[in-house]
């Protein structure tokens, strides 16, 4: 009879490299997706809060409106805004790297009424990676 001779098993050198790299390439590839996933987050974020600010503006000249169609808030014009979005606080004027949100009011636009309204457009621009913003456009009547 012949006896086997027994043999060290274990782990080439090799599959140790092989499985190491696929490892690596995993954990690469989540870490990106984890960089994308919370960018995605951030913009998504900042854009909620534009689109507050711009809810916030038109719901403060609707009620205006309707109290009041002469009011000086509801005058023709271009009106600019410096934002804090967080505090969800705006000032008057424009500052430098900031959110801003811009109101432009026209009256009777186009010929656009057969009664008394007004063109009312907000737009907030945001920084993001790159500059951002949310535009919003809608048509006040006079309530008689």
């Amino acid at each position: 009879m012949r006896r086997r001779r027994d043999t060290q098993g274990g782990i080439a050198l090799a599959e140790v490299a092989t499985a190491t790299a696929i490892i690596a390439i995993g954990l690469l590839a989540a870490a990106a997706a984890l960089h994308y996933a919370t960018d995605t987050l951030e913009s998504a974020r900042l854009q909620t809060l534009a689109v507050f600010l711009v809810e916030r503006r038109l719901e403060a000249l609707k009620a205006v409106a309707v109290a009041d169609w002469t009011h000086p808030d509801l005058a023709p014009g271009v009106y600019v805004e410096s934002c804090d979005p967080l505090a969800m606080t705006c000032s008057s004027g424009p500052v430098a790297g900031t959110t801003t949100r811009t109101t432009v009011i026209t009256d009777g636009p186009g010929g656009m009424c057969s009664v008394a309204c007004k063109l009312v457009r907000v737009t907030v621009t945001y920084r993001a990676p790159a500059r951002r913003g949310v535009d919003v456009a809608t048509v006040f009547t006079r309530r008689t």
